[in-house]
């Protein structure tokens, strides 16, 4: 791993360093690309294979619905949400190629590894904190589901640090010639990368969970347990939340993009000028 050495400062401070380097060179050595490809690609497919699920059960629990309250409207709702998911499904699927093709065209960098250091181990941080905490509190008040609110939490910060530690993931290289505006750039485009690498793993993770409490509902409506028509079940919103992840994420970039360029243009628009001056004068 490519860190700056410290060229002036002792004892406490150098150490810290020393052991933070040490550390992230030890967690590099753990979440590698390789590993994040094959969960990025495992939870997408997943993602797709619930959103399948989610239809299903969703026109389950509309015809019982249906059959219960004995009207059309509410199978027909069931309908229309299979079409809906269907439409999502297939958005989700075309966008997240072209979402990887955006980061391979469009290259970045950083003037060193420094401000990546820094983020991945704040992260490493932060995820174990937020671990233990939430955990200790499941522990005291016997309420899991804030112990599985840790546990995202925690995976969460370790696969931003999987990035800072592997910025190529991101199309990002290091280049000590960036200037201050050049830096500030990058920082602003690792922060939009990192979150558009980040939606085909919160897709999956969505979409799953979403499936699971919608075919829960389903039982709970076959023990005769009618909770809600199917447009003010949460479970049915957060499957099409998370399908529509790609399309949201997509519409980000390609506007933070333009905002970028723009940028890159008035940055590089002194020299321009000045060297259309230089060569006026030649000319004369």
């Amino acid at each position: 791993m490519d860190n700056e050495t410290i060229s002036s400062g002792k004892g406490t401070a150098v150490f810290s360093v020393r052991l933070g380097d040490w550390l992230l060179s030890w967690v590099k050595s753990v979440l590698t690309p390789a590993r994040f490809e094959v969960a990025s690609t495992r939870l997408e497919e997943a993602g797709h294979g619930a959103l399948v699920a989610a239809a299903a059960a969703g026109l389950l629990y509309a015809i019982i619905e249906s059959i219960k309250t004995n009207t059309l409207s509410d199978f027909l709702m069931g309908i229309g949400w299979v079409l809906l998911v269907a439409l999502a499904q297939y958005v989700a699927g075309k966008l997240s190629a072209v979402e990887r093709m955006l980061i391979k065209t469009s290259p970045s960098e950083l003037s060193s590894t420094a401000f990546l250091s820094c983020v991945a181990l704040l992260n490493l941080v932060a995820g174990i904190l937020a671990l233990t905490g939430f955990t200790v509190m499941a522990l005291r008040v016997e309420e899991w589901g804030l112990f599985g609110e840790g546990v995202g939490i925690f995976v969460l910060c370790e696969l931003v640090v999987c990035l800072c530690l592997n910025p190529e993931m991101i199309n990002m290289t290091i280049s000590s010639s960036s200037n201050p505006g050049q830096e500030a750039i990058g920082v602003l485009t690792f922060a939009m990368k990192s979150l558009l690498r980040l939606v085909p793993i919160a897709f999956g993770v969505g979409t799953i969970c979403g499936a699971v409490g919608m075919m829960w509902m389903v039982v709970q409506a076959l023990r005769g347990e009618m909770l809600s028509s199917l447009a003010e079940v949460p479970a049915a919103s957060l499957v099409l939340a998370s399908a529509a992840l790609p399309l949201v994420s997509y519409l980000l970039y390609i506007l933070w993009y333009l905002g970028i360029d723009l940028m890159r243009s008035l940055l590089i628009l002194p020299g321009k000028v000045d060297a259309l001056k230089d060569t006026n004068k030649q000319s004369k």
